[in-house]
């Protein structure tokens, strides 16, 4: 499959809460007016989703979407450049899957989950990065090799056959 991209997109999906850091994404894009160039696509709901529409809505290039459907979203995950998830902690990000699978080129915090999760495929967010620096290395990520590898390492089919060879593999 090949991955066709639509140039300085950024997406960002999660629940929209303090520990995400959407405020301070958005915060650090705007300081670096990388929004006045990129269209900024937030989707997710959660109790501060008013407070930052409203916060931003000066701001035409970042456009929230709130919740959609889960058979919608993997259309923005196919057509954006870049994903974008500054948060303070994480599990295993399934977004942040969600998206590599898709060719997205990641540009997450700097926790071990993330590291664990991404690999060498993402460029990692540290307090005080510049963003327009970030989004500089991050465009030499190649989309194909993000999504080889996460589709090697995090789809069904390649985990059922993982799972089937160490089951065969038992003496």
């Amino acid at each position: 499959m090949k991955i066709i991209k639509e140039e300085k997109t950024i997406l960002i999906t999660s629940r929209i809460i303090k520990r995400k850091k959407i405020d301070h994404t958005l915060d650090q894009i705007i300081k670096d007016n990388i929004q006045k160039e990129y269209k900024v696509i937030v989707i997710g709901d959660g109790p501060d989703l008013k407070r930052l529409k409203f916060k931003y809505k000066a701001f035409k290039n970042i456009i929230f979407k709130g919740l959609i459907k889960n058979t919608k979203i993997s259309h923005y995950y196919q057509i954006s450049e870049f994903f974008v998830n500054l948060s303070s902690s994480e599990g295993m990000s399934n977004a942040l899957i969600e998206a590599m699978v898709n060719g997205c080129k990641p540009i997450i915090s700097d926790i071990p989950e993330n590291r664990d999760t991404a690999s060498s495929e993402a460029i990692f967010y540290n307090e005080g990065d510049s963003f327009k620096e970030l989004i500089s290395h991050a465009s030499k990520l190649s989309p194909q090799k993000i999504s080889d590898f996460a589709s090697q390492r995090y789809t069904q089919k390649i985990q059922n056959s993982f799972l089937i060879k160490e089951l065969y593999s038992i003496d």
